[in-house]
């Protein structure tokens, strides 16, 4: 139970003292020497209203962020080391410099500019209203009434009354929107309006209900590893606290979707350092401790484990339910389990298989390309070996205006097919949308995926890839039939720079041999642009041009062991 523990002094005494706990205390200090000693940012009119002038997000963003990660920092602080006086001043001036802000809704987020009236609750207007009625409930003897005054009026006034006031679009979707914006609004209400509770908490159910059938039954986060952290991992803070507040009669986690769910981080795990980064992750998302803990607690050896290199505490956009319970809910037994590196895992309803062995990884999907955070990526495949990506899924790249407009998203490389291994038919790639999908089979670690309604050419007969994996890698088919002549380019993706040589390309440890009789092999380089970031990486593209009229390319792609 959350609050028990939290409001519980010999638990915060326990951190300060066992040494179990060092490494997350030294991280507070990392935080606070980065964020909190220098001056409050002041998030600035010109940084928001530049995002509708050229898309910039991190400009505002930055600011608004550090200055959540320093609160989380210091409230943390102030629970381990009571004593210190300057981390509670500290504190409460970075409280107030958030009450200050105009709004609490991203301009990312806002649906006009300027905006004047609070019709509308974002993921980080609902994040920050629960964030500060958790800190206010838990340091409560210690903060002035003026702060903790100023706190009530301002979570009033951007989250509780709008929402009361305000049907919000995100209570019907299906994504990680529902569950980030119902959980935090709920929390605010179980802590500054409990007697309201009951009458905003049918919106809420109907909310998380939208969000649990988003997910598949096999339990996949089909928006990327790093929203099942975020989509799911608010959903389970809000079920937590629900049971508290319930004293037990309301228990979400008895839902065996919510079990499978639960169970998909330590499915797609390719490396302890890597994993099957579809859609808008990342090759090495970080799973909060306190969620990976909590989880195991709540199911044992029913779901599977994560990498222990794979955990963190916090994140750069300062979500304190995640840092809290990082502390409240580390449990340094769980902390020793094994990682099963000899294993596979066919997610059937959303086509989704991963492999892993002792001497490589490879993941593979299907599905269609209208998926949440959608990426046209069907066929798409990784290869990981030694901690890295060999054949590469780019993930999310860095979040502009233009990244969520559909007439500018398939533009931008990581989001088209152009990006990812797949074919390329007659000169161009897969298209979006629902119906532009694949049909995965597996039989007998044979997987095979029907690509051919991915490109909406009817001059397309067939297009079919199938994956056999032996001890030294793995063997790649495509075969493909057109009505009349049609181009065939085989496109794979690689943060690694292809070496070309004789009939093979070497990409690190993986060599790839192909027939130099009927194809020739182009290599072009290209730019990635960084998620959360003002950078750009370098990324390989290398294309098989069949140089004859053929049917079908082999590649056999070999894992150099030694």
């Amino acid at each position: 139970m959350f609050k028990q523990i939290a409001t519980n002094n010999n638990f915060w005494k326990k951190v300060n003292q066992d040494t179990a706990y060092k490494p997350m205390v030294d991280r507070l200090f990392e935080l606070y020497d980065k964020y909190c000693i220098c001056d409050i940012p002041a998030t600035k009119y010109s940084d928001y209203k530049l995002y509708f002038e050229t898309g910039d997000r991190l400009c505002y963003e930055e600011p608004y962020f550090h200055k959540r990660v320093r609160m989380n920092t210091l409230a943390l602080l102030c629970l381990i080391y009571p004593e210190n006086k300057d981390y509670l001043i500290n504190l409460q001036n970075t409280i107030w410099a958030i009450c200050d802000e105009y709004s609490w809704v991203l301009p990312a987020h806002v649906k006009h500019f300027p905006q004047t009236e609070y019709t509308t609750i974002d993921l980080f207007s609902a994040e920050t209203a629960f964030a500060l009625s958790e800190i206010k409930y838990l340091l409560k003897d210690k903060l002035d009434d003026i702060i903790k005054n100023r706190i009530d009026y301002q979570v009033e006034k951007n989250v509780l009354s709008v929402f009361k006031e305000n049907l919000q679009a995100w209570e019907s979707t299906t994504n990680n929107w529902a569950s980030v914006c119902a959980g935090s609004v709920a929390a605010a209400f179980m802590y500054q309006r409990p007697d309201e509770f009951e009458n905003i908490k049918p919106r809420i159910d109907s909310a998380m209900k939208c969000f649990l059938s988003g997910y598949p039954d096999d339990g996949t986060c089909l928006e990327g590893m790093a929203y099942w952290v975020y989509g799911f991992g608010f959903y389970i803070w809000y079920a937590d606290l629900l049971k508290e507040f319930t004293n037990g009669h309301e228990n979400l986690f008895e839902n065996q979707k919510v079990k499978r769910i639960a169970d998909f981080a330590g499915k797609i795990f390719l490396t302890p350092d890597t994993i099957a980064s579809f859609s808008d992750s990342s090759q090495n998302p970080k799973i909060m401790v306190g969620m990976l803990h909590f989880l195991k607690t709540v199911y044992g050896d029913d779901i599977c484990s994560v990498p222990n290199s794979a955990t963190i505490t916090d994140d750069r956009c300062g979500r304190w339910c995640h840092h809290i319970r990082s502390f409240v809910y580390f449990n340094k037994k769980i902390a020793n389990n094994n990682f099963n590196l000899n294993c596979d895992y066919f997610l059937k309803d959303s086509e989704w298989y991963i492999k892993r062995t002792p001497s490589y990884s490879f993941a593979i999907k299907a599905g269609n390309n209208d998926e949440p955070h959608n990426h046209n990526d069907i066929g798409s495949f990784i290869l990981s070996k030694n901690n890295k990506q060999i054949l590469a899924d780019f993930g999310c790249g860095a979040y502009t205006r233009q990244y969520f407009r559909p007439e500018t998203r398939y533009s931008i490389l990581c989001n088209s097919s152009l990006g990812h291994s797949v074919p390329i038919i007659n000169g161009k790639p897969q298209l979006a949308g629902e119906k532009y999908s694949g049909i995965m089979n597996v039989t007998n670690g044979t997987i095979t995926v029907d690509m051919t309604n991915a490109y909406g050419q009817d001059e397309l007969l067939k297009l079919e890839r199938t994956i056999c994996s032996n001890d030294n890698g793995i063997k790649l088919t495509d075969y493909f039939e057109f009505k009349n002549d049609g181009t065939y380019v085989c496109r794979l993706v690689s943060y690694i720079k292809p070496m070309p040589e004789d009939n093979k390309v070497i990409l690190d440890c993986a060599n790839i041999f192909y027939d130099c009789r009927n194809f020739d092999v182009l290599i072009k380089n290209d730019k990635h642009f960084i998620h959360d970031s003002d950078k750009s990486c370098d990324v390989y593209l290398i294309d098989f041009v069949p140089k004859n009229k053929i049917n079908k390319i082999e590649l056999d792609i070999i894992i150099n062991n030694h």
